[in-house]
Parts: structure tokens; sequence; C-alpha cells
């Protein structure tokens, strides 16, 4: 049996199969679910860091020491598609908003043989179904068969 990732349903918003509304509160309803925290929007920004934090650090296998790491390991300042592609649609983002995306943009691109839990056996099998708490994005779903 396929052990699912614990983070599986941030991956799953990262490579688009939930739709992508509202960053942050796509993200509190995430985190609320994955804490077991009825209500979303208690939920801060900081709650939604830290798991997302989490999550990429157990992609990097615990290689992730701190945030300014992360930032000059992605160049952020060089790679402006992180910010276009993301959320952020205005000329100062807060260095939280730039976190957020930074990691989104990191799991967004794992490959499935990174992922703990992943097996040929049954690839992606890690990441489950999604649960209903974000809609999926059917015209994401539609281009994937």
């Amino acid at each position: 049996m396929t052990k699912l990732n614990k983070f599986r349903h941030f991956y799953l918003y990262a490579k688009h199969w939930y739709k992508m509304t509202d960053r942050i509160e796509d993200l509190q309803k995430l985190v609320a679910d994955y804490t077991g925290n009825e209500n979303p929007k208690t939920v801060l920004i900081k709650d939604i860091i830290n798991v997302l934090e989490d999550a990429v650090d157990e992609l990097l296998e615990g290689k992730l020491n701190s945030h300014a790491r992360i930032l000059r390991a992605i160049h952020v300042k060089s790679h402006p598609m992180i910010l276009v592609n993301g959320s952020i649609d205005h000329a100062n983002p807060t260095i939280e908003e730039i976190l957020i995306e930074a990691y989104i943009y990191i799991l967004h691109n794992a490959e499935g043989k990174e992922i703990s839990g992943w097996t040929n056996d049954v690839p992606g099998g890690c990441l489950g179904s999604p649960n209903g708490v974000l809609p999926l994005d059917g015209d994401f779903i539609k281009n994937e068969k």
C-alpha cells in the first residue's frame, strides 16, 4: 500500500490541481485542514509559512536551514517568473509574500521521485486524491488527460 505524503494537498495546489483564487485564502483553507483547525480565517501568515517551509524542508531532505538560504538558492531577484506567475501583483512584495511564492514554486517544480512516499509501482500514489477543501481546476485536469 502506498503511503500518502502528509503535504500532498500542498503539492496538488502548487501543481494546479486545485483552482487557485486568492493565494492566502486558499492556503488558509489548506493549512486549517492540515492542522485540524475548523476556522481557516484564524490561520496566520506565519502558520502558512511554517507548513510550507516544513513541506519544502522534507522535499529537500532537511537541507533547508533558513529563509535567507532558500531565497538565495532560487535567486528571487533573478527569477521574476516566481513573482509574475504567482499571486504577487504589486511592486513591493513583503518578505512573507516572497517566501510563500518561493515555497509554492519549489513544490510546483518537484519531480515525482523527489516527493516522500513516491514509488514507481504507483506513481503519484503518495499524493492521493484531492480532498474537496478547495475546488478542482477543471481546465487543468482536462489538459492532463
